[in-house]
């Protein structure tokens, strides 16, 4: 963040307004993920219930682990490039999706809708989902200042968050 130091405790508020404008901006990739990931998986196995499914499942699992990996990271290393590293291993992670999806695609095809629609989205979609999920305990214990108010610093990243799901969401399906 603005000026490269990395502080244990608390952040500025240019580093805060930077955290949160990444918390936005992941939540809108974590549903746009979520929804074009149809795109990528729809044509082996349908646009069905066992695909929408299967990607809901990968997601909330893989935010799961995220939410869980982060807040073990963040209280190891509480440094403010920690939101913007997550943040590009996701983006990584995301861009080897093309790269991989052909022979994902065929293997998992070889297993049937149900669990080739499971194992293609996880192999494909939960690594950089996960690292995506990271970011929220990131920027809870980066941008708390008092723990006092720590219910309302989560709730803002988490608003935020969601914001950015509602908009990633809206902007995919009508834009």
């Amino acid at each position: 963040m603005r000026g490269g130091r990395d502080r244990e405790h608390g952040a500025t508020a240019a580093d805060r307004w930077e955290i949160f404008v990444l918390v936005f901006a992941a939540g809108a990739a974590v549903m746009t993920i979520e929804i074009l990931g149809t795109r990528i998986i729809g044509p082996v196995f349908g646009v069905n219930l066992f695909v929408w499914s299967a990607l809901l499942a990968v997601t909330l699992g893989a935010l799961a682990v995220g939410y869980y990996a982060g807040g073990v990271w963040v209280d190891r290393v509480p440094a403010l490039r920690l939101p913007g590293l997550i943040v590009v291993s996701g983006g990584v992670l995301l861009g080897i999706v093309p790269a991989l999806s052909a022979t994902v695609l065929r293997f998992a095809g070889s297993l049937g809708p149900r669990a080739g629609s499971l194992v293609g989205a996880a192999i494909l979609f939960a690594p950089s989902l996960s690292s995506l999920g990271m970011l929220g305990p990131a920027a809870i214990r980066l941008t708390t200042r008092d723990v006092r108010a720590a219910g309302r610093g989560a709730g803002s990243v988490y608003a935020a968050s969601t914001g950015g799901s509602l908009a990633g969401t809206l902007a995919t399906g009508f834009v």
